[in-house]
């Protein structure tokens, strides 16, 4: 990557919000909420990359973001966002049933209320800081 990329966390944290409806494996990404993978890998700043590595290399911080996160949180966020194995296919509302049974809530709760909110919002706020970590920056199978 050529340029120091600044990430609107706001714009990332609604993005993702999308990306629960669609999943946010690579596909998924490219797919559907392609401004995710611009606003974390924007092709001016990768410009030896397809678009489908910037979408893989998405993916990997999405995942590495999520398993920095850990224990019941990434669970849920594995699961809302198709990352889990098993889960790829089923509907958002499925999904989403699913992880509001990690925290014992019932899914309207969790998902109009803070949870699923809070969750996104730990998961941006991780994205940001390994995008800006410059001594080990994520990478594809990371």
């Amino acid at each position: 990557m050529t340029s120091k990329i600044v990430l609107d966390v706001d714009a990332l944290c609604e993005a993702l919000g999308r990306a629960v409806f669609y999943g946010a494996r690579a596909s998924q990404l490219w797919r559907y909420t392609r401004e995710i993978v611009d606003m974390l890998y924007p092709a001016a700043a990768c410009p030896d990359l397809e678009d489908l590595g910037r979408a893989l290399l998405a993916e990997a911080l999405i995942r590495r973001a999520v398993a920095s996160i850990g224990g019941i949180s990434a669970d849920a966020l594995g699961i809302l966002l198709c990352l889990s194995p098993g889960v790829m296919g089923r509907p958002a509302s499925a999904r989403q049933h699913l992880a509001a049974g990690l925290f014992d809530r019932h899914p309207r709760t969790f998902c109009r209320g803070r949870y699923q909110r809070d969750l996104l919002y730990d998961l941006v706020v991780e994205i940001y800081r390994l995008h800006s970590d410059t001594t080990n920056p994520p990478t594809v199978g990371a």
